[in-house]
């Protein structure tokens, strides 16, 4: 019997999977850039990209809206974000009016800015823009299961960050630029992840001594990566009180 031959496939890594669709997003933002001149479409563009990533490659759980607001009980609102990551199954409900999204406060997990470019306006910008959202209400009710109930969790924090094609600071300095950038935001304005497409991707933590950026040139493997860890730390959403939003809704009793 004649030997069977012996098959050569080439090595698969994440970061090579990730390079080719890094190459691919590129490639469209910077078509769209070049051809769209009106500044609210290129937003635009780019918020749908990016919206288009997420959604295809995060687990189930987590869904995606672009161009949402979010909202709490005691009604008020935050800014317009640019891309909500959500939960779904424990916030069955989405309230869209007129092409416009509202999301409950308790069900969001991370906001992003998305841009054609980094700079400092924009990343203050959305440290705003995520004040907006973190400094709302979130309700948090009792659990209950098989074994009885018990109080509602801890309140994760919600996480932020900044996705662009482009940076706005000279090549290969912009994670210096962005960390001196954030050294000035509050508590409740941080990021947590930044990418710039055709430079790289950086986790931020935050100490007593400022912020601490970690940079990787692996782009978007980097950045799913750091934004799923975040994520399985953060846990589930809090259970909505219903009762509560329920007391918003006039009723009589006969």
């Amino acid at each position: 019997m004649a030997a069977r031959a012996t098959v050569h496939r080439p090595r698969v890594t994440l970061p090579s999977l990730f390079a080719s669709l890094q190459k691919e997003m590129c490639a469209a933002l910077t078509t769209r850039r070049r051809l769209i001149t009106h500044p609210g479409a290129k937003g635009s563009a780019s918020e749908v990209r990016w919206e288009q990533w997420l959604e295809k490659y995060l687990p189930k759980r987590y869904q995606v809206r672009r161009s949402a607001f979010v909202v709490d009980v005691r009604g008020r609102i935050s800014e317009e974000q640019d891309i909500v990551l959500f939960d779904r199954q424990y916030t069955p409900f989405l309230f869209n009016q007129d092409g416009t999204t509202y999301i409950p406060a308790e069900g969001v997990y991370a906001v992003f800015e998305a841009k054609q470019e980094i700079n400092a306006g924009l990343l203050r910008y959305a440290g705003k823009k995520a004040e907006s959202v973190r400094r709302l209400y979130r309700t948090n009710a009792v659990i209950h299961h098989i074994g009885g109930k018990q109080p509602g969790k801890k309140l994760p924090r919600i996480l932020a960050g900044f996705l662009a094609l482009d940076s706005g600071w000279a090549k290969g300095h912009w994670a210096t630029h962005a960390k001196k950038t954030l050294a000035g935001f509050s508590a409740v304005q941080r990021l947590d992840v930044l990418s710039v497409l055709t430079e790289g991707s950086a986790a931020v933590r935050y100490g007593r001594s400022g912020p601490a950026i970690t940079v990787s040139d692996e782009g978007l493997s980097f950045l799913f990566l750091e934004l799923l860890r975040r994520l399985q730390c953060m846990g589930t959403v809090p259970a909505i009180e219903y009762p509560a939003y329920g007391r918003s809704i006039p009723t009589r009793h006969i």
